[in-house]
């Protein structure tokens, strides 16, 4: 399974309105699914503002571009392939399949 860092960044041109706040939280939803699922292993906020996940699966462009922070027009993914050869050995099992 491959193995993916998801690097989200806010749109600077964009407006935090209302509309980002309902945005946000169908964002959040979104995230807690994939991780239900076994796709997202972590993510989260980072200082900058945007966010920083882990994604496994080749479907990550899908996620990424049907995010509702995407397609509302607020955030832009970047998405890097890496491969894992220094994984905790209680994280083995989720990359290594």
């Amino acid at each position: 399974m491959n193995s993916y860092l998801i690097i989200g960044n806010l749109k600077k041109n964009k407006k935090l309105d209302k509309n980002f706040e309902k945005l946000l939280e169908e964002h959040l939803n979104y995230h807690e699914n994939e991780v239900d699922v076994g796709n997202l292993i972590i993510s989260g906020p980072r200082d900058e503002g945007g966010g920083i996940g882990i994604y496994l699966g080749d479907e990550v462009k899908d996620f990424c571009d049907n995010d509702p922070l995407v397609l509302g027009g607020y955030l832009d993914y970047e998405i890097i392939k890496f491969y894992p050869n220094a994984i905790n050995k209680n994280l083995i099992e989720l990359f290594i399949q």
